[in-house]
């Protein structure tokens, strides 16, 4: 009994310290990304998916930073390598949390960087699976708004498409869901009403924006980002990105 008793401790205390130190791996994580340093986070992300591969929030963050860092990388095959990496990590917590609004928005970030290295015929195909995951996402959490962007995201390139475009994947594919440019500067609008401090919000707000003949508001938008902190590790790029839209729209 003694022995059995010794036995039983032991195991309960490893998986203590096992649950521990991916709490651990997932703070020091967040401290990093809270200092604008996604990259040195992202290996904590992997450590802690390695102590638990069952882990949501572990899956769910690597994946986001995944897509994120591909994002920022020049060679093609180290680009294609952290999509595939996220891929793999937003599966895993879908397969274990399908009605997470968190796994369903991280889901359409990472397909939708992965549209951006396939076929047309591809990019078809993985913006209905886009549509599908962002509509659950909102269904989920009305009030997430990283998946209000990803909508007016959607919208925005659906209704970017040319004619020849549109007819093409009404031939091939019996066409997408509609998506135009109204929804699109709804749906930004939306998640800046939700969130006023994420600068990637601004931004596409104001493209879209520029689309509709709206180049006042559009600058006004870029001039508030500008404004603000930064708060991702991208910010800083972007804020050289949106300081040239103004110069351009002028």
């Amino acid at each position: 009994m003694r022995k059995l008793f010794l036995l039983t401790l032991l195991l309960l205390t490893t998986t203590l310290l096992s649950a521990q130190t991916v709490a651990d791996y997932i703070r020091e994580a967040k401290a990093l990304i809270a200092k604008l340093d996604e990259t040195g986070a992202y290996p904590l992300l992997l450590k802690a998916i390695k102590a638990d591969n069952k882990n949501v929030e572990a899956l769910t963050l690597a994946a986001l930073y995944a897509s994120r860092e591909g994002n920022r990388q020049q060679n093609k095959g180290l680009r294609n390598g952290y999509f595939n990496q996220g891929k793999v990590f937003i599966d895993a917590a879908m397969r274990l949390s399908p009605d997470d609004a968190e796994v369903n928005y991280v889901m359409a970030v990472v397909l939708g960087r992965i549209a951006l290295v396939s076929s047309s015929k591809e990019k078809v195909a993985v913006s209905r699976q886009i549509k599908e995951v962002i509509d659950k996402a909102i269904k989920i959490n009305p009030n997430h708004a990283g998946a209000w962007h990803a909508l007016g995201k959607w919208n925005y390139e659906v209704s970017q498409l040319s004619f020849i475009e549109k007819g093409a994947v009404n031939m091939l594919f019996g066409g997408l869901p509609t998506g135009d440019l109204k929804t699109a500067l709804s749906a930004y609008a939306k998640c800046l009403q939700l969130r006023q401090d994420y600068l990637l919000y601004y931004l596409d707000y104001a493209k879209a924006l520029a689309k509709n003949d709206q180049k006042d508001l559009a600058i006004a938008q870029l001039r508030k980002l500008i404004s603000l902190p930064n708060g991702t590790q991208d910010d800083a790029a972007i804020k050289t990105e949106a300081a040239s839209l103004i110069a351009e729209w002028k």
